[in-house]
């Protein structure tokens, strides 16, 4: 019992630390640190006030239709009913310990390495600086996703089945990310078969049933997208000039940074023992996921922050299978009496090789947080600008939207925009052309009244001021111009 209850407490600070750390940063701002926590807010308001979703965004692009999940959405208006709308999100990700070490466990059978995954999980820079201070999808789909592997692994018991299943239906009216999961389990029973693994008849239903009940809730939901798009509704719809930000190549020195160099070096070699000595069952359900992952990262199919964000996530589970066997193997040698010092040497190795980057990672992200300033003067629109469109960078249309009430020129929520490439294009000559010619035929063709100069605006493209401004035409007005002519 005692050492139970020791793992039990060891896990308990892990969390602890981790939701401190998180809740460091969140406390530095009053603001969120992503555009997307705006597009969250506004649309759980909507609901507060009509109850159904919205399909209909009449400031968005100065109107259109949105295809979103709903789910997240009525989620996010519990949190706001419960007054913690930037601490739940941080506590839901730091729990993520709790089922990294679950799925430690069942794979390894070892409280200490299981311990090591849970720790070093907490602290992958990108998933860090991905999801800190925001009101992110992730903070509910990353935890579904990971117990779903758990239960999985555990299907053959009627509770974890149950769980499944339920999951099932909920994760693809949460986030498309359902999908990735979907294409990983398929991949597994392939896998599995190929290296003669025998699943069970129950398990392979159990895939089969969640793949099917995923592919159609997602159809149903994105129809109208499949139908426009085809095929090239796996980009998106994002504008051209875009895809060097989002598909961006990556070297292996970043890959390193980002997703955390002990998770990635013990992650790997648990992979390559898995392939070819012992073919643990759990080790190659999540390598499938790790394998779809990278699969779609490499051609371009998904988001490179989201793709390294499940490696770093996935390996640190798998490292626990490497240090396992390790400590293992040191207890059968004379350098047992020495685990007190390797012990000493891990920690000191994640907080070198994974905390600080973590920490620098946080600092950036607060650092460009929208500021105090560009939220009231937003707000200051709201009471004092008529029905116009307002134009700002393509990374603050929904604070546009959901703090000023005004409708945008664009935002980065680009399936069914009409013609994002062509905004985009417009709004960086807008901002950075020093002919006024150039810039009021656009501010015209997209039918701007004013032109918000935010902090980040002018980071952004690198300028204090409109270079064309006029009395004549731009009055001055809070922090932009209000166009008069």
């Amino acid at each position: 019992m005692k050492k139970i209850f020791s793992t039990k407490t060891i896990l308990v600070g892990i969390f602890l630390i981790t939701l401190a750390f998180r809740l460091y940063f969140i406390f530095q701002t009053n603001n969120f640190s992503s555009d997307d926590a705006y597009f969250h807010l506004r649309h759980a308001e909507y609901i507060k006030e009509n109850v159904a979703p919205m399909f209909y965004d009449d400031l968005s692009y100065g109107g259109r239709s949105v295809l979103y999940p709903p789910l997240f959405h009525y989620l996010v208006l519990l949190m706001m009913y419960v007054l913690a709308l930037k601490i739940l999100p941080e506590i839901l990700l730091s729990s993520l310990v709790f089922i990294v070490f679950l799925l430690s466990k069942r794979i390894t059978n070892d409280n200490s390495s299981s311990l090591f995954a849970a720790s070093i999980s907490a602290f992958v820079p990108l998933y860090i600086g991905y999801t800190i201070n925001q009101i992110s999808i992730y903070s509910i789909v990353l935890p579904i996703i990971f117990y779903m592997f758990y239960c999985l692994m555990r299907i053959e018991e009627k509770k974890y089945l149950n769980i499944f299943i339920l999951l099932s239906f909920v994760l693809p009216l949460l986030h498309p990310i359902a999908f990735l999961f979907m294409l990983s389990i398929l991949l597994y029973v392939m896998l599995a078969g190929a290296e003669d693994i025998k699943l069970s008849k129950l398990k392979k239903e159990a895939i089969i049933f969640s793949s099917f009940l995923i592919l159609l809730i997602s159809f149903i939901i994105y129809k109208k997208a499949f139908l426009t798009y085809g095929l090239d509704i796996i980009f998106g719809n994002i504008p051209f000039s875009l895809f060097s930000i989002y598909f961006r190549d990556i070297s292996l020195l970043e890959i390193f940074y980002y997703t955390g160099i002990i998770p990635l070096f013990f992650g790997g070699i648990a992979i390559f023992y898995n392939t070819f000595r012992e073919k643990n069952d759990g080790v190659f359900l999540l390598s499938s996921f790790m394998l779809i992952d990278l699969l779609l990262l490499f051609t371009g199919l998904i988001e490179l922050n989201v793709g390294l964000m499940f490696v770093g996530l996935i390996t640190s589970i798998l490292a626990a299978v490497t240090v396992s066997k390790f400590l293992k193997y040191i207890k059968l040698t004379k350098f047992s009496k020495f685990t007190g010092i390797f012990f000493a040497f891990r920690t000191i190795l994640i907080i070198l090789l994974l905390v600080f980057p973590s920490f620098v990672a946080a600092k950036i992200v607060i650092s460009t947080t929208p500021t105090d300033e560009d939220i009231t003067a937003l707000g200051f629109l709201k009471d004092n600008l008529g029905d116009v469109t307002v134009l700002g960078n393509p990374y603050e249309g929904h604070m546009i939207n959901a703090i000023a009430g005004k409708k945008n020129v664009m935002d980065n929520f680009y399936l069914l925009a009409p013609n994002p490439q062509q905004r985009l294009n417009d709004i960086n000559t807008i901002y950075s052309t020093g002919s006024n010619a150039i810039a009021s035929e656009l501010l015209q063709y997209n039918k701007v009244g004013y032109i918000f100069l935010s902090t980040r605006t002018k980071q952004l493209y690198n300028i204090t001021d409109l270079k064309y401004k006029n009395e004549k035409c731009f009055k001055e007005f809070g922090m932009g111009y209000k166009i008069i002519c």
